[in-house]
């Protein structure tokens, strides 16, 4: 037994280091490097004898291969959805490449062309290393249009990846393209990353000559305004919009409650929702908006309806707040009136395409090109239909990566079947009711409980001291961000969170309130016609006014007791002349309060010790000069009778 242990542990040592050493399987994961479809053309046309190219561009860290196989054309939408699934539902593939070594060119990148052959077609086929490339359709060239699945399968020395993806062929002309209005919204999100988004409004400056609408919720042109370094971003935003084929509109928070702003007599505050964006873009890089409002996330027809009313007629929606939901029917793509909200017309984006958009796990190149191809199938419902059909997709800036968004727009712009527009012309009062869709929808979203008296009463205190605060707000980009953050108060739910909200709000703005202070410390005051000192502090980040009222019955002041002050500095001396003064000492009441004299910002009562020489003072200085006087008399007498006695 002795000799037997120090063997076992031997074995044993062994086993372990041997284990150590081995990478098993999750090294060799780890150690995989990722092989990327770094763009893929989503359009094949059909010359005249049935032939027809694509590209396929692949990222691959050393020797790689590639397989390329068709699926039969899309019938129905949910086999588009499927495509980002596990197990899409597309049957077995009706052609195949085979698998082609990346060979065709040098490096690590590789461009790959694709013959697609319709049934007859002849003529020489695209080659990979004299390797042939080519897939075959089961049909005429002349009938072959469609919408197909494609699977790329890529192989390396690290294991595979299989990429899905739509390509469209196109052999008849296109009557009458989509019109597609990109959004891409600018929220909150976009400060997550704003590296990210400075990327993403680079993408859209990348593309002066394609169409693409900004859609701005005036939180994050607030923090454009609060947010250290922020230069960059509100610098690529203005680049972003530079084009005039670029355009803005408001996009208010989804959580507001115009209706019950409405209900409750707060009616001009459902117009500084919608105009605040403007407001602050004008601020900020010079820019105007255009009138449609997307109003985002589920809104009733009393909300649209006080949005309406304030001025604003043209309303994007999200579908999914319609019901039933546009882009769940046929149905689809024209303007329409809403039931309840009279004066309104509405427009509706896709909700399936803009899964689709954040559909980050999938990569960017076959991602635009499944978006693509989904825009070019919802052409295929009415391929021959020639009224405008219109398509709304949004998309989050600083939530996407900008390969994706210059791939998608550089895709649609060279697409038959989509035409890239801006949003206002999608509200053309020729196309409600086109099409065959409904000239008039309903909202899913019932109006919500209202406002407690509570309520009510703490908007309205927060929207006078607001006001009034606001009139001393020297910067017009910080007076519109504290207005922000009162808009920001003023949303839907329960009476309790509502509360909530604006009970913070109120808590904001009384904490900048307090920002402003005066020293209390005793003064000293020489005398009429001298100077008061006043020291004034400010914590506050920016510049404001204030006016100082001076009370007292003891002190008369040239300039008035009302004097303007400019607080620019965290400490601001205040010299103030004084005409008259009364008694040796005093308090002096000093108020600031904002402009309009309508918020108090701080009062003190500050010791006023005047040092002037009173009336005691000067009789008691004349008495002495008597004395002194009569003394030198005295002694002169002295002297002179001195020199007569000798």
């Amino acid at each position: 037994m002795r000799q037997r242990r120090p063997t076992w542990w031997r074995v044993l040592g062994v086993v372990v280091l041997a284990l150590v050493a081995w990478p098993g399987p999750l090294a060799s994961a780890a150690s995989r490097v990722a092989l990327t479809v770094v763009h893929q053309d989503e359009n094949v046309t059909l010359a005249h004898h049935g032939q027809g190219t694509f590209r396929i561009v692949a990222s691959h860290p050393g020797t790689a291969s590639i397989r390329v196989s068709l699926y039969s054309s899309v019938v129905f939408r949910s086999e588009i959805d499927s495509l980002s699934t596990p197990q899409p539902a597309v049957g077995s593939p009706i052609s195949s490449t085979g698998l082609i070594p990346l060979t065709c060119t040098p490096g690590q990148q590789t461009a790959l062309t694709v013959s697609v052959l319709s049934q007859g077609a002849h003529g020489p086929v695209a080659r990979c290393a004299n390797i042939p490339v080519s897939l075959h359709l089961p049909c005429l060239a002349s009938q072959c249009s469609g919408v197909y699945p494609l699977q790329i399968q890529l192989s390396g020395e690290g294991g595979s990846d299989v990429v899905w993806s739509l390509v469209t062929v196109t052999s008849t002309p296109v009557t009458q393209p989509l019109r597609v209005d990109l959004i891409g919204i600018v929220n909150p999100s976009s400060w997550t990353s704003p590296s990210l988004a400075e990327s993403d409004f680079s993408a859209f400056t990348a593309h002066p000559s394609s169409p693409v609408t900004l859609a701005l919720d005036y939180r994050a042109l607030a923090d454009a305004v609060s947010v250290p370094g922020a230069a960059q971003w509100r610098s690529s935003l203005s680049a972003a919009l530079h084009s005039p084929l670029h355009r803005a509109i408001a996009a208010p928070p989804p959580t507001i409650d115009y209706a019950g702003l409405a209900r409750n007599g707060f009616s001009a505050q459902v117009s500084q929702q919608v105009d605040l964006a403007g407001t602050l873009l004008q601020e900020l890089v010079g820019q105007s908006v255009d009138a449609p409002v997307f109003l985002q996330g589920g809104v009733s027809a009393a909300s649209v309806a006080a949005v309406s009313a304030s001025g604003s007629h043209d309303v994007v929606l999200d579908d999914t707040a319609l019901s039933p939901p546009p882009s769940s029917t046929l149905a689809w793509g024209a303007p329409f009136s809403l039931a309840g909200a009279p004066g309104a017309t509405g427009l509706a984006t896709d909700s399936s395409l803009a899964s689709l958009v954040s559909l980050t796990s999938l990569q960017a190149g076959p991602r635009a090109a499944l978006l693509e191809g989904a825009l070019n199938f919802l052409h295929f419902e009415a391929p021959n239909d020639p009224a405008v059909r219109t398509v709304v997709i949004p998309l989050v800036v600083g939530t996407l990566s900008p390969v994706f968004l210059n791939e998608l727009i550089n895709g649609l712009a060279s697409d038959p079947y989509v035409t890239l527009s801006t949003l206002a012309p999608s509200f053309s009062p020729s196309l409600v009711g086109s099409n065959g869709a409904p000239s008039e929808r309903s909202l899913a979203t019932p109006v919500l409980t209202d406002w407690s008296s509570r309520n009510v009463t703490t908007l309205s205190t927060l929207l006078q001291r607001t006001h009034s605060f606001l009139g001393a707000v020297n910067t017009p980009e910080r007076a519109s961000a504290l207005s922000s953050m009162v808009l920001g108060s003023e949303v839907l739910g329960g009476a309790s969170v509502r509360q909530s909200t604006l009970t913070t709000a109120l808590a904001t703005l009384n904490h900048q309130l307090t920002g402003v202070s005066v020293d209390n410390s005793t003064v000293t005051l020489a005398g009429s016609g001298t100077s008061l000192p006043i020291t004034v502090f400010s914590s506050l980040h920016y510049p404001i006014t204030v006016i100082a009222h001076l009370i007292t019955d003891r002190l008369s002041f040239p300039g008035g007791s009302q004097i303007p002050i400019t607080l620019s500095r965290p400490t601001t001396a205040v010299r103030i002349n004084v005409s008259k003064a009364i008694g040796s000492s005093l308090i002096l009441q000093i108020v600031l309060t904002t402009p309009d004299n309508r918020l108090e910002l701080t009062h003190v009562a500050l010791a006023v010790h005047v040092s002037g020489i009173s009336w005691v003072g000067y009789a008691l200085t004349a008495l002495a000069l008597v004395v002194l006087f009569l003394w030198w008399i005295r002694t002169h007498r002295r002297r002179l009778e001195g020199r007569h006695l000798r």
